[in-house]
């Protein structure tokens, strides 16, 4: 005899609303645990390879402005290798924030990106994060650095171009690991 399991839960379309009416079947609510919506840079030096551009940054610098970034955050961080990125403004759109990304985190303007590739990931935050699954929305832009320009920018203390498949998990931060992930890059995490 078959096992008896819970039916899933009925689908419902992504339209949010702070507080959708309880019988209103076109709005949810924002999940518990946030929807965050991300762009992130993947520059190479050479192209196709499995080399992306890391930086650990400095963290006097203005990363709460630059990154959106909580001081806990920003501690958290500080001594890990993580890509160029940020969550969108409300209502920017994604390139715009790619070129700001540029500009500011890299002082950098005119690099041609592609994309973006947009990708989706629903995760459990350890406790005591919210009740629910979290939910990230990513755009994921390409590039390369300009081969004429010094690997250097104000905001970092150092950044490098690095192998994927060679990354420690111990060394990178904000889940950037599963970001190179969902663009395709190999990982040993």
């Amino acid at each position: 005899m078959p096992a008896v399991t819970d039916p899933a839960p009925p689908r419902r379309v992504s339209r949010f609303r702070p507080r959708p009416a309880l019988d209103d079947p076109v709005y949810v609510a924002v999940p518990d645990d946030g929807l965050c919506l991300n762009v992130f840079l993947l520059l190479s030096d050479v192209p196709g390879s499995n080399r992306v551009l890391l930086g650990r940054i400095d963290p006097s610098a203005p990363w709460g402005e630059i990154g959106g970034m909580t001081p806990s955050r920003i501690q958290e961080t500080a001594g890990r290798w993580m890509l160029p990125c940020r969550q969108l403004f409300v209502f920017e759109p994604p390139a715009e924030a790619a070129r700001s990304i540029l500009k500011t985190q890299l002082d950098l303007e005119g690099v041609a990106l592609e994309g973006p590739m947009v990708t989706s990931e629903a995760w459990q935050r350890p406790h005591p994060a919210g009740a629910g699954p979290h939910w990230d929305l990513s755009f994921l832009f390409r590039g390369a650095w300009p081969p004429d320009r010094p690997l250097a920018a104000k905001p970092w203390h150092e950044l490098a171009f690095l192998d994927t498949a060679s990354l420690d998990p111990a060394t990178v931060g904000r889940s950037h690991l599963d970001v190179l992930r969902l663009a395709g890059y190999p990982s040993n995490a």
